[in-house]
């Protein structure tokens, strides 16, 4: 059966490059997107002519020398109340009810309640909505086919991916096959291993701490281990009326546990509900933090907790990084690059550069980027500085230290900490690639083709 299906690959992608070698203009619908380290998530709203199509008969192409391949990609599905649908949840996030549970209800059989099914498809069935999304990494995206035909009863979307500023395109294709759909990529760009809390990419594994659910135990590059340990360092100025007192509190004060997550091959969502313990018996709600991981970059959220009757909140937030691993830094306001591991600095070097939402370390052909990223809505009421000390000898410490700002709103806000790793860098690259990845989003447009 799999020659068969083959077979007809071959002769389907055969007949598209016959009929894109006579109608593309040589050069005119090549790929120059320059853009490699970028996701391209694609709403199912986008995508609505293949909108029903069985999740197994749902493949996505790209062009290259008038030949399709296979790339890459997930489809991640959100239920009707917008939340994702899971892949495995965690037998602690289920409780220690779940497994009588799960035998005396027919909750898995019909989908209510269940975090691992969506509630909008037919039972048993797993389908494209409009609120799912479709994923894919820039570097796969190709050429132009100007006119592409499929086997029989098959429907084909061509997707033009492009850089608003810079003006540069390139092409994948998407088609929902009648039956039989060939073989996908066995590209897989990340895994999660659960029992170890540990996210696996091409150049980088973050392992997590199995006492504090969010903090970093280790950063792997390359498999060497450059993290010695991940920090946070809080105050919580809390009262009542002109009585106010200020607490201290570090990572040990973070609880959770995993309530679930999306295994890739693309990128890696794992969900956290996460609280702060701040003292005199205090601690905010439970918050649910989504952390997501792609093959060059992850974001990693911080909670900050206003509820009454909290008043102010500060954290630091840092990693300290071996010794060696980096010679110089950079942050958003200066050309050249700071010297680190030559000196001991004890004090905040960067103290003069406010609100540097970039901060980049670099070493001998990598780099780390470490970026926050503040929803637009309460963007305004936080105040935002960059961190380094350098420690000769012992370690660099980097990160920002965030504070609210009085007239903060009330509830649970969540800010992310971005992290790009980059293997090969030559330490000029990794700012523009960031700022990109953050503030210039490519731009998807869909077109049906058959």
């Amino acid at each position: 059966m799999e020659s068969i299906h083959s077979a007809r690959l071959l002769a389907t992608l055969s007949l598209i490059a016959l009929v894109a070698r006579s109608e593309v203009s040589p050069g005119s619908d090549m790929r120059n997107l320059d853009r490699d380290i970028d996701p391209v998530e694609v709403s199912g709203e986008v995508l609505s002519p293949i909108s029903g199509a069985a999740m197994e008969t749902i493949r996505v192409y790209a062009s290259s020398n008038n030949q399709l391949q296979p790339i890459a990609f997930q489809i991640d599905q959100r239920n009707s109340a917008g939340d994702w649908v899971w892949t495995t949840v965690p037998q602690q996030a289920k409780g220690p009810d779940a497994m009588q549970a799960d035998e005396t209800s027919d909750l898995s059989a019909t989908g209510a309640g269940d975090p691992t099914v969506d509630d909008q498809d037919p039972r048993g069935e797993s389908v494209f909505d409009a609120n799912d999304v479709l994923v894919f990494m820039a570097r796969d995206i190709g050429d132009r086919h100007a006119k592409a035909v499929s086997e029989p009863g098959a429907l084909l979307l061509e997707l033009e991916i492009s850089d608003p500023q810079k003006g540069t395109t390139g092409w994948v294709y998407i088609a929902r096959h009648a039956s039989d759909p060939p073989a996908r990529s066995p590209q897989r760009y990340l895994t999660y291993h659960e029992a170890e809390r540990r996210v696996v990419a091409p150049d980088y594994e973050f392992v997590y701490s199995t006492e504090h659910s969010v903090m970093l135990a280790d950063l792997r590059i390359n498999d060497v281990s450059i993290l010695e340990q991940s920090r946070i360092r809080g105050k919580v100025k809390a009262g009542l009326g002109p009585i106010a007192t200020t607490m201290d509190f570090d990572e040990r004060a973070i609880d959770g546990y995993d309530a679930g997550y999306i295994n890739g091959p693309v990128r890696v969502i794992k969900r956290s509900i996460d609280h702060v313990k701040v003292g005199a018996g205090m601690r905010s709600p439970d918050v649910n933090c989504d952390h997501y991981y792609y093959p060059w970059h992850a974001e990693v959220p911080m909670l900050f907790s206003m509820r009454f009757p909290i008043r102010e909140v500060e954290i630091l937030a840092t990693s300290r990084y071996r010794s060696g691993v980096f010679d110089g830094a950079r942050v958003t306001q200066i050309n050249e690059p700071i010297g680190i591991g030559r000196d001991q600095h004890n004090t905040n070097l960067l103290a003069d550069h406010k609100d540097a939402r970039w901060l980049g370390l670099y070493g001998d052909g990598l780099a780390v980027i470490a970026l926050i990223r503040i929803p637009a809505n309460i963007d305004d009421y936080f105040g935002i500085a960059p961190h380094l000390v350098d420690d000769a000898g012992q370690a660099v410490e980097a990160g920002y230290r965030i504070q609210t700002k009085p007239d903060i709103v009330k509830g649970e806000h969540v800010l992310h900490s971005v992290y790009l790793i980059l293997a090969d860098s030559n330490g000029n690259d990794g700012a523009a690639k960031a700022i990109d990845l953050l503030n210039n989003k490519l731009q998807v447009e869909a077109r049906r083709l058959q």
